[in-house]
């Protein structure tokens, strides 16, 4: 009995049709959580949270909650602005292949005593 041969394309494209779901099965990352005020614990609403070195950007509704989606995977730094308040950036955040995670922010608010920086919060140990 002869064998059948199956041209190279065929083979390409069930390989495709078969695996391509499971490689980008990974597009679900997402980190979300709550940015509150460190005072009085408040959420905050119309915070403005990024994902450095992409377009993801969103706001915090008014119950303080910001989520983002497809976050890609890798290191990444958030930034949360707010006007009265001190522009946090969150380093060295891990986003791992269909990981949710929950990252909730303080914010400070901009007094005479501590003037407006860039709140840094270093990596931790």
């Amino acid at each position: 009995m002869e064998a059948m041969k199956i041209p190279g394309k065929v083979v390409i494209a069930m390989f495709l049709f078969l695996w391509l779901p499971v490689l980008v099965r990974g597009s679900t990352q997402k980190i979300q959580g709550t940015v509150r005020d460190n005072e009085t614990g408040q959420p905050l609403q119309g915070a403005l949270v990024e994902v450095r070195a992409t377009e993801l950007v969103c706001r915090t509704n008014e119950q303080g909650v910001y989520i983002l989606l497809n976050v890609p995977i890798g290191k990444r730094t958030l930034v949360v602005d707010l006007e009265g308040y001190k522009k946090k950036k969150v380093k060295n955040v891990m986003v791992y292949p269909d990981q949710i995670m929950n990252l909730d922010i303080v914010l400070f608010r901009i007094t005479a005593q501590f003037p407006e920086h860039e709140g840094i919060i270093p990596e931790k140990s």
